[in-house]
């Protein structure tokens, strides 16, 4: 039937349309009238049954048929959009309204089904066709993507559709391609590029390279490139199935990682200008000491820039750095800088006449921004008018001793105790922990650094001048003062904080003196202010710990037998013993001796399982009463001489409790005698053993609570111990043993403090131990440092005035990440920073004043160190130089406790250890020393450079040739430079190791070396 014919029906209702059926009905009603009468059936209906999809699919078939077309032609002509003329031009198809409504609604989802469902029949019906034997437009089992010939004649539909939808794709993704390569993507990054150009704003930064991260350039992937993505994520992903699911990423080679390297490179190889990614990898390649044949493979393969191109990027990246320092300090901003000799020896493997090898030498430096500090605290001429006071006339040992903090360092004992107690036990760990942190913020901080402080650093160029000759250290401060801008015209009245070990320190105020008759406040060095650093000064002490109480292996308690249990090596110079390994060994032995003292207070022998069963734990109040008592009996001086001098000792004194008697060595005496010898103590103390009689024979746990204070001892106990004096007859041979522990404790919790001090970023925490460490040093044959301390002891006390003294103590020490609880020394920074130099420079053998140097490498090498952490961490690596080791639950402590546990070495036992020597009480011997001649020596040395000051100063001062002090500086060189205490132990293969502080407790990040690159740390 045609559908476009109206049909007559004999119905009779009323006439209309139904579709594009035409009905019609007759208007009149029957001329005669018959009679009603009720139908007898239901009548039947005229209208056609509905047409299935089928139906109406093989109709409009008939149609296309029936007009002469095929479905293909059909389709042609429905969709074209242009008619061929005669003369070959093309004219656009003249559509009905019909026709372009229904298109429209089609294409624009404004009918249903959708076209993406219709596309997918299409291609499941093409798949399900078999191709024809004679199909000449498609090889047998070829890819059904045809690279040649006209997409027009292929035949198949199959082989058609994805030809022409892998085109369609293709072209899609090249203008994909061209938004990633647009400079507004924010890839581009130029390593030259000339101010006032239009690329001078890609022109590259460390700014910039901070920035780079993958995670921002997956970014700009998706936004600008979601094309190409998808289908590099169906070809790498082997579990790949379709838009809507989420991609499992693997823990290896993770698939979002690959596919982004992979677009960065095809963004980089469409255009050198899109260089982001391929530079930073460039400048990382570099960091990592890659071979110049790897940048040149890998800048031909797109992944990187050529070295060359490195080289310049670095050149200008360390260019604008030290442009932006100089606008920094211009600005008002200041500056501590820290300079570090440096080292290279260049071997030479053809020596001849002129080309021999040798040692290079060269000067390295770094500018910290200070932070938190009143600008008027650089007020040079004020500065310069308290030296010329020469305050420091005042100076005496009474002073000295009067200024320490006695409270405190008591409170940082009870801490040291608390510490060691509530990390070991895991009831008090859970419980206490943040107690513990509560006290030592009330207790013991002074004025802690933010935590979160991240500093900012700025390396300097290196210089070839030898820091060891003053002309030489000279040359080389002018040189790190012009990088920085500061000259005779820009310096002002401003003074500027120079730090550096102990040679340099000492240097620098050489230096001073040398150069004090020169006229104006630049030339003559007023403006500097030299400033001890504090890891050398600790690396110091933690030898004189180590030398002090070494001990002889038969000593149970002694330093020697820790290192043999735990198998430590000796160290084979005890003047500066490696820093790691006396670290390591310092804090074992200290932690078995607190937690021994604990097992006495708590009388067990073992603390975890003495409290698991308990049903009650002692209060947090209760711990400390205790750790009190524990501070005065086994870390203070009193404790140490009461031990070593019993009959001597002060009756207030608290001691530690007795042990079982002492026998002496079976080698040494006859058998006979040791037994007489127990019978005689064990008489003894039954005869005095009764209450009030001779309490000093009484272990303390009978005589009082082990967790209380005496009310007798409390202003008492923190008095300074008294000068050693001719000692009367003793008739207590006394406990050597109990007595060289006692001294350990109690200077290994000073050695400690500073370490955690450090760590936590309190300077002002440190200042009060390096008051102590000024007598220690005194005493122990250190006398350049206990010199730079009595110098610093002067500048706190009247050179410098309150706000700068609060810089200083704000800025002391630095955080480089950022970490709370992870600052460090600024000499030790300069140590890493040495270390990656001579490492980068990959032995040359150029000097430290080349281009190479001063340009390239120098000025970058921190950012190098972040460069390469920052770069794991991009790739999902976990970081390798976060781990800590707990010192707490190895095996070694266990054994050390067991050790001091049954050689009852922290209790008291009348005789023992008769045939060891007592170790030195270092306070006290440099007490002594300091109440001689020493401290006026000091005070007549130190003054000479401020008393021509006041000559050049004040003109109406008489001129007295022969009155002049003499600044003649050779002989004090020359024995500063063969001086054994200021030689620094080289570091090896890897660098320094840092301190940190876990949860309250000291740890050493250990570097570990990993292939070529010592970058490892754990």
């Amino acid at each position: 039937m045609d559908i476009s014919t109206p049909q007559k029906s004999n119905d009779t209702s009323t006439s209309g349309f139904v579709g594009e059926f035409s009905i019609s009905t007759p208007t009149n009603p029957p001329a005669t009238a018959t009679p009603f009468r009720p139908p007898t059936q239901k009548p039947q209906s005229t209208r056609k049954p509905a047409q299935s999809d089928l139906d109406k699919v093989a109709s409009i078939l008939d149609t296309i048929t029936n007009v002469g077309w095929t479905l293909p032609k059909f389709l042609f002509n429905l969709l074209k959009l242009e008619d061929k003329k005669a003369d070959g031009s093309l004219i656009p198809v003249k559509r009905t309204k019909k026709h372009k409504g229904s298109l429209q609604a089609m294409l624009n989802g404004n009918s249903k089904p959708y076209l993406g469902e219709i596309l997918q029949l299409l291609w499941k019906n093409a798949i399900a066709t078999e191709f024809r034997e004679n199909d000449i437009s498609i090889e047998p089992n070829a890819s059904l993507f045809i690279c040649e010939g006209d997409l027009n004649a292929i035949e198949h539909a199959q082989p058609a559709m994805v030809t022409w939808a892998a085109e369609l794709v293709a072209s899609l993704a090249n203008e994909e391609s061209q938004k990633m390569v647009h400079p507004d993507t924010g890839l581009h990054l130029r390593a030259r590029a000339k101010p006032g150009r239009r690329d001078a704003a890609h022109r590259v930064t460390w700014d910039a390279v901070s920035l780079f991260s993958l995670k921002s350039l997956e970014g700009i992937v998706t936004r600008n490139a979601p094309l190409t993505k998808f289908i590099l994520e169906a070809f790498v992903d082997s579990a790949f199935v379709g838009r809507q699911a989420q991609m499992i990423l693997r823990t290896y080679r993770p698939q979002n990682l690959v596919i982004l390297n992979a677009i960065m490179s095809l963004a980089f190889g469409r255009s050198n200008r899109a260089s982001l990614y391929a530079l930073c990898r460039g400048v990382w390649l570099f960091a990592v000491k890659a071979l110049q044949t790897l940048f040149r493979v890998e800048s031909r393969l797109a992944h990187s820039v050529a070295y060359w191109t490195v080289y310049d990027a670095l050149t200008q990246m360390a260019k604008q750095t030290l442009e932006d320092l100089r606008s920094s300090i211009q600005g008002g901003a200041h500056f501590i800088t820290i300079i570090d000799n440096i080292q290279a020896y260049a071997k030479k493997w053809q020596p001849a006449i002129g080309k021999e090898s040798h040692m290079l030498l060269g000067l390295s430096g770094t500018a910290i921004l200070m932070e938190d500090y009143k600008p008027e605290a650089f007020n040079l001429q004020e500065l310069n008018q308290r030296q010329k006071k020469q305050e420091r006339k005042q100076l005496t040992r009474e002073l000295l001793l009067n200024d320490l903090d006695l409270l405190h360092l008591e409170a940082v004992a009870v801490s040291q105790f608390l510490q060691a107690l509530i990390s070991f036990v895991p009831n008090f760990s859970t419980l206490y922990r943040s107690r513990l942190q509560e006290y030592q913020q009330a207790n013991i901080d002074i004025k802690p650094i933010p935590k979160t402080r991240h500093t900012k650093v700025i390396p300097l160029a290196t210089t070839s001048d030898n820091e060891m000759l003053v002309q030489g250290l000279r040359s080389g401060v002018l040189d790190f003062a012009t990088q920085m801008g500061l000259s005779e015209e820009t310096l002002g009245n401003q003074a500027a904080l120079w730090s550096g070990d102990g040679k340099t320190f000492n240097m620098y105020h050489l230096l001073k003196r040398a150069c004090s008759g020169e006229s104006g406040n630049f030339a003559s060095f007023r403006w500097m202010i030299p400033l001890l650093e504090l890891w050398h000064t600790k690396w110091t002490d933690l030898s004189r710990v180590v030398r002090t109480h070494w001990g002889d292996v038969t000593d149970p308690g002694s330093l020697a037998k820790v290192a043999n249990l735990s198998r430590c090596p000796t160290p084979s110079e005890m003047k500066k013993v490696d820093f790691h390994q006396g670290a390591h060994l310092v804090n074992l032995a200290l932690d078995a001796h607190l937690l021994n003292c604990w097992e006495l207070s708590f009388e067990t022998d073992n603390l975890v399982n003495h409290f698991m069963g308990a049903e009650t734990l002692p209060s947090f109040e209760e711990l400390v009463e205790k750790a009190t008592v524990l501070a005065r009996q086994h870390a203070t001086t009193q404790a140490y001489y009461a031990a070593l001098k019993p009959d001597e000792a002060s009756a207030d004194i608290l001691r530690p409790p007795r042990g079982s008697p002492w026998i002496q060595n079976a080698s040494h005496v006859d058998e006979e005698m040791a037994i007489d010898s127990l019978v005689e103590d064990l008489d003894i103390q039954s005869e005095t053993g009764s209450a009030g009689e001779n309490e000093s024979n009484v272990p303390a746990s009978a005589n009082q609570p082990t967790g209380t204070v005496p009310d007798s001892q409390a202003d008492e106990s923190l008095e300074l111990p008294p000068l050693p004096v001719p000692p009367p007859a003793s008739t207590a041979a006394g406990d050597v043993g109990l007595a060289n522990s006692i001294l350990f404790i109690r200077d290994a919790i000073w050695w400690r403090k500073v370490c955690k001090a450090v760590a936590q970023g309190d300077p002002s925490r440190v200042w009060e131990v390096l008051k102590v460490w000024t007598f220690t040093f005194s005493g122990s044959g250190n006398p350049y440092y206990c010199q730079f301390l009595l110098e610093l002891f002067c500048n706190f006390k009247w050179e410098f005035g309150k706000d700068l003294r609060d810089a200083v103590m704000s800025n002391w020490v630095i955080n480089t990440k950022g970490i709370p609880d992870r600052f460090i020394e600024m000499d030790l920074f300069q140590e890493h920073s040495n270390f990656w130099l001579e490492e980068l420079a990959q032995h040359r053998g150029t000097e430290f004043d080349s281009r190479f140097y001063r340009e390239v490498l120098a000025p970058n090498v921190h950012r190098f160190i972040i460069l390469k952490e920052e770069m794991e961490e991009s790739v999902e690596l976990q970081r390798r130089s976060k781990k800590h080791a707990a010192t707490k639950t190895d095996n070694e402590l266990q054994l050390v406790m067991k050790t001091f546990r049954e050689a009852q070495v922290n209790c008291y036992r009348d005789g023992c250890n008769v045939e060891v020597e007592p170790a030195a009480d270092c306070f006290t011997q440099g007490a002594n020393i300091l109440g001689g001649p020493k401290i006026k020596e000091f005070i007549e040395k130190s003054c000479v450079t401020t008393t021509v000051m006041k000559m050049h100063d004040d003109s109406t001062l008489p001129v007295d040739a022969f009155a002049l002090p003499d600044i003649d500086v050779t002989d004090e060189v020359y024995e500063m430079a063969h001086a054994q205490e200021l030689e620094s132990l080289p570091a090896g293969h890897l660098p320094h190791h840092e301190m940190a502080v876990s949860e309250g407790d000291i740890c050493t990040v250990e570097h570990i070396q990993h292939g070529d690159n010592a970058s490892q740390m754990a």
